[in-house]
């Protein structure tokens, strides 16, 4: 008998908490009269003081119509946005023509289009909104049409050369390596803490030191590596290839070998030209 006295003791106080917790049932006349007083100019601490109705609850109604039903826009609190929808459109279709605009170039635009002056956090935030980010350009050499018509022909010229022709391709040249890389670089980071030092990038006034290397490598292997000490010219070069391009082939075993260069100064000379007629080397164009 008491543990059913208990059992009925407990549902009766959940009914209870539930009760509480749904609050008074606000009739539509009720939110009919506040959105009217809000109309006449009263405040809505007025209103929730003069109607006994928490403040939050004042503008949750102020903030919906329910006039037909449908949820309906009222009157918004803060400061209106500098920007419409249409106008923010076009900033990015603006973006979208010429990517490379910083937001200095993005301030000056919205000046001469719609006369508004904004900051640089405002530019970003409206391309944020749209989600647009920045990020680091990535390096890719320079083409000239020259360039560009060279590889067209080459890669018509050799499309349907076969797979021994390519093994048969001993391909080089020269590279610099930095030995320091002061490139940028970005990392992720919790805000500011006193106790932990933030991740640096160490950086040097004089200029970073490097190392130039010539290699060769082909489809059954690598070839020597040569350590270049200064800039390298005509005379260089062919001291490189009489001590390390037949040296090279014989490493990889290739006997009959199309050897690959490209049109660097240094390679295109006269000197080098009549070295591989000399020694009947077949060169790649």
């Amino acid at each position: 008998m008491r543990v059913l006295n208990n059992i009925y003791i407990g549902l009766y106080k959940f009914n209870y908490l539930k009760i509480i917790s749904m609050g008074k049932h606000l009739s539509r006349e009720l939110k009919q009269e506040i959105q009217n007083m809000k109309i006449s100019g009263y405040r809505p601490k007025y209103i929730s003081e003069s109607k006994q109705i928490p403040l939050k609850t004042v503008y949750k109604i102020l903030n919906t119509s329910m006039e037909h039903g449908n949820k309906k826009e009222v009157e918004k609190r803060g400061r209106p946005k500098n920007f419409q929808v249409d106008e923010k459109k076009l900033i990015i279709r603006e973006i979208k023509k010429n990517p490379n605009n910083s937001l200095k170039d993005i301030v000056d635009l919205v000046d001469t289009i719609f006369k508004k002056s904004v900051c640089r956090i405002t530019a970003k935030n409206i391309l944020n909104d749209f989600g647009f980010k920045s990020y680091i350009a990535r390096k890719k050499p320079f083409l000239s049409n020259k360039n560009i018509q060279n590889r067209v022909k080459f890669s018509k010229e050799f499309f349907c050369e076969s797979i021994e022709f390519w093994e048969s391709v001993i391909w080089s040249d020269e590279c610099v390596f930095k030995l320091d890389n002061s490139a940028q670089k970005r990392y992720w980071s919790k805000p500011f803490n006193k106790n932990i030092m933030p991740i640096t990038n160490p950086t040097k006034k004089y200029g970073s030191l490097s190392v130039m290397v010539w290699a060769c490598f082909s489809f059954h292997g690598v070839g020597r590596l040569v350590v270049i000490d200064d800039n390298i010219n005509s005379l260089k070069y062919q001291q490189i290839l009489i001590e390390n391009l037949v040296t090279s082939a014989k490493m990889m075993g290739m006997k009959n070998f199309v050897f690959q260069q490209d049109n660097a100064p240094a390679h295109s000379s006269k000197l080098i030209k009549n070295f591989f007629e000399k020694n009947k080397i077949k060169l790649l164009p």
